[in-house]
Formats: structure tokens, C-alpha cells, sequence
């Protein structure tokens, strides 16, 4: 038993940590908040911009796997291959958002350190670094409370993400609902030249 509570504890101070990072942003933004335009982006930002939209995307397709997987059994043959690619690429996608968000960060961590998102950023890039060490022992040691962890801990890491990215994320997570729920509706529907099969 204590073995098992010893598995959740860097988990636990991984999250601990973000919530300080965020608290602490938040607190900023309160002491130095004031009126007037914002800030300027720095040029050259936008692509890196654009590596952390890129890298939320990729742990959107990560995260997809805990939906699919409920589709192995779907009686339409597309979505079953679908679910199978996505638990066969589940690790690769989350080490490549690992990735550009390592470049994403880093950018931001040398110009634009002060700002508040910073803070945030850290604070989702720790969660997802954990939530990726996890998964990685897991798949060497196939222990059942470090899956667990795993799975609690891709929940944090959304509400992080969703801290720091706002409304791109909110997009990202309504598409991927939207093809889930638009895969359940033809799943109950008869589709012609769509092969379904046998459960």
C-alpha cells in the first residue's frame, strides 16, 4: 500500500507546483494590472506562436486514445481502424507536443519571462513532462497505479492547458467532441457503402 501512495507523490508535487505557478500569475497580473494598450508582440514570436497551438493539437490526438478506445468494438470498420491508429500513435503524438512545447517555451522563457502566461505555461509544461514520465514507466513496467496515475493526470494537464491556452484549446476540444459524438450518431445509423462489423 505504501508502495502504491509512493507512485502518486511526484505526480502530487508536480501539481502542487503548477497550482503555486498559476496562483502566482494570477497574483501578477492583479499588482500590475493597468490601463492602456497591450503589449507589442516581439517580431519573430508568431511562429513560435504557432508551435504551441501545434503542440496542443498534438495532445488533443494524444488525449483522443481515452475516447477511441471505447470505439475498438464500433461496428463500422473505419472507426475501428481509427481507434487502433490512435493507441498506436498515442505515445508518438504526446512526445512530439512534448517537443514543440519544449521550443514553444523556451522562446518565451528567454524574451518574455515576466509575462503572467509564462508563469501558466510552466506550470501546463510540468504537468505534461510528468504526465509523459509516467507513461513512459508504465509502458516498461506495465503497472496498473502508474497507468492510473496516468490517466488522472491528463486531466490536470487539460484544466492547465486550458489556463494558459484559453480559447485555442477550447477549439481543439470541441472538434475532437464534435468527430466523437458525430462517429456515435452514424455508429446507431445505417450508412450506405459503409461496411459495419459483427459485434
Amino acid at each position: 500500500m505504501k508502495t502504491n501512495v509512493r507512485k502518486y507523490l511526484p505526480a502530487i508535487g508536480m501539481i502542487l507546483i503548477a497550482i503555486v505557478l498559476i496562483g502566482y500569475s494570477y497574483f501578477t497580473k492583479s499588482a500590475a494590472h493597468h490601463p492602456g494598450p497591450p503589449p507589442q508582440e516581439e517580431e519573430g514570436g508568431g511562429i513560435f506562436k504557432l508551435l504551441g497551438n501545434v503542440s496542443i493539437l498534438f495532445g488533443g490526438l494524444s488525449f483522443s486514445w481515452f475516447l477511441l478506445k471505447k470505439k475498438l468494438k464500433s461496428p463500422l470498420k473505419l472507426v475501428k481502424i481509427a481507434a487502433k491508429k490512435s493507441y498506436s500513435f498515442h505515445t508518438t503524438f504526446g512526445f512530439i507536443g512534448l517537443i514543440l512545447v519544449i521550443i514553444h517555451g523556451g522562446y518565451y522563457l528567454i524574451t518574455d519571462f515576466s509575462n503572467r502566461n509564462t508563469f501558466t505555461g510552466i506550470a501546463a509544461f510540468l504537468i505534461l513532462a510528468c504526465l509523459a514520465a509516467y507513461g513512459y514507466i508504465f509502458k516498461r513496467s506495465k503497472n496498473k497505479v502508474l497507468k492510473k496515475v496516468h490517466y488522472y493526470l491528463s486531466y490536470v494537464w487539460i484544466v492547465a492547458i486550458l489556463i494558459h491556452g484559453g480559447g485555442f484549446v477550447i477549439a481543439t476540444a470541441a472538434g475532437l467532441l464534435f468527430v466523437y459524438f458525430l462517429t456515435s450518431y452514424f455508429e446507431r445509423k445505417p450508412i450506405l457503402g459503409v461496411k459495419r462489423t459483427p459485434q
